[in-house]
């Protein structure tokens, strides 16, 4: 599959699908590829997430975004994460370290 381009984000993307279902495998993947997981850093970049992924067969997709500690979320270039939008009880305490976006997209 080729790349996407949005250009009022100005984001291009490819989706994979992964036989795997541990983020770090994924985000190995990811980057073994020259890419890395999307950085949702935005609600109109979360906006475009939910239309685009509206129609997914997964309830689950690994997005950019770690932690050790849930309270201080960072990016591969070690630039702390600026946008949250949790969903209910999240992150739950010490066994959330990485995002992904659910079904109902938080």
């Amino acid at each position: 599959m080729g790349a996407l381009f949005y250009r009022p984000l100005n984001f291009c993307y490819i989706v994979n699908q992964s036989n795997t279902a541990v983020f770090q495998e994924i985000k190995q993947d990811c980057n073994s590829k020259g890419g890395s997981l999307a950085v949702v850093g935005s609600q109109q970049k979360q906006s475009y997430f939910e239309h685009f992924l509206a129609e997914r067969p997964i309830s689950r997709v690994p997005i950019a975004g770690e932690s050790k500690n849930t309270k201080d979320w960072i990016l591969d270039d070690g630039t702390p994460l600026q946008y949250f939008n949790w969903g209910p009880n999240q992150p739950d305490d010490s066994k959330q370290h990485c995002l992904e976006l659910f079904t109902q997209d938080k």
